[in-house]
């Protein structure tokens, strides 16, 4: 078997039909590919969607487990996986309409450990009509690249870290897994499958749509919630940086602090924003702005003489976000 499509699952009652219709509304020879349905303890009725799924498709399995996170769902689901190469699609998340005719198109053709292609993020589906129409593949969307120029692609919003926008051989996660109970686990994990593994390509056409909603993991709106998913997101970012560093990839340095840089500012701002307490998180975080020097190549001129100001006065920069946030 070619391909195992590996799909978490977890209360997404309303959008999980979507996502599978989008993936097999077209005939594909079932022997190459399976999807892999994986319930982690849901409370709606997705568990029992999974089901029904199973029971009209011949080639998708269902996993049901207790709850244990995006991370333990994905690993679940590698762990049975079939297929010599595997992809993963969020179950909110919709692809195009040929997604599984072009993903078994690039693995036939090129056989290389990595493939990454562009997604587009959406929040009706509505807007999606046109974009789901057949893409034809085509051999000059795709190109070869280097593991550097695949590092450098993390830090490209085209592609970036993100796990669902990319194709993998499977021998890749013999010893890496999804880190579990982390969010932005993206983060921590792509950059060590693209340093285990040896060849490359990226594809430039948009087969992927991200889902924006209200409640998701990245989208949430409750302060608290907010400031603490932006922790996660620093944390994960400097675990990317220390492998950086451990694995001789020092030239991703500035591009990879420029990036803690901006979670921190957003992080100060946000607590400040909505005047939640002050932890021992907010100190790390004051003494990396602290001791960051600016990027030129990478900083924005209004990334720089903000932080510019918060170096000079702190108390200055939080006057002012307050006065802008009255006048917005």
């Amino acid at each position: 078997m070619l391909l195992s499509i590996i799909i978490p699952v977890y209360n997404v009652e309303n959008y999980l039909l979507s996502c599978v219709e989008s993936l097999l509304n077209k005939s594909n020879d079932i022997h190459q590919y399976e999807v892999i349905l994986v319930d982690d303890g849901s409370t709606d009725k997705s568990g029992i969607i999974c089901d029904e799924l199973k029971s009209k498709y011949e080639n998708i399995k269902v996993i049901h487990k207790s709850n244990g996170g995006l991370s333990s769902a994905r690993n679940a689901g590698i762990k049975v996986a079939k297929g010599d190469w595997i992809s993963f699609i969020d179950s909110d998340d919709m692809v195009v309409e040929n997604y599984i005719e072009i993903i078994l198109s690039l693995i036939k053709n090129y056989h290389l450990d990595i493939i990454m292609f562009r997604y587009l993020p959406f929040k009706k589906e509505k807007y999606l009509d046109d974009r789901l129409k057949k893409i034809t593949f085509r051999n000059t969307s795709f190109k070869r690249i280097s593991k550097k120029d695949a590092m450098d692609a993390l830090f490209d919003g085209n592609y970036t870290n993100y796990s669902w926008n990319k194709i993998y051989r499977k021998n890749l996660f013999d010893k890496i897994l999804f880190p579990v109970g982390k969010n932005f686990e993206d983060v921590i994990t792509t950059c060590k499958l693209i340093d285990k593994a040896n060849t490359f390509g990226k594809y430039k056409d948009i087969l992927y749509f991200y889902r924006q909603r209200k409640g998701s993991i990245l989208n949430s709106t409750d302060p608290s919630t907010k400031l603490l998913q932006i922790q996660d997101s620093i944390q994960a970012r400097i675990i990317q940086l220390n492998f950086f560093n451990v694995h001789k990839y020092e030239y991703l340095n500035e591009v990879a602090k420029h990036w803690i840089m901006k979670d921190c500012m957003d992080y100060i701002s946000c607590l400040h924003k909505n005047a939640l307490s002050k932890n021992a998180f907010y100190y790390k975080v004051v003494n990396i702005l602290k001791n960051y020097s600016v990027s030129k190549k990478f900083d924005s001129r209004k990334q720089i003489l903000k932080l510019k100001l918060y170096k000079v006065s702190p108390t200055i920069f939080f006057i002012l976000i307050k006065l802008k946030n009255k006048f917005n």
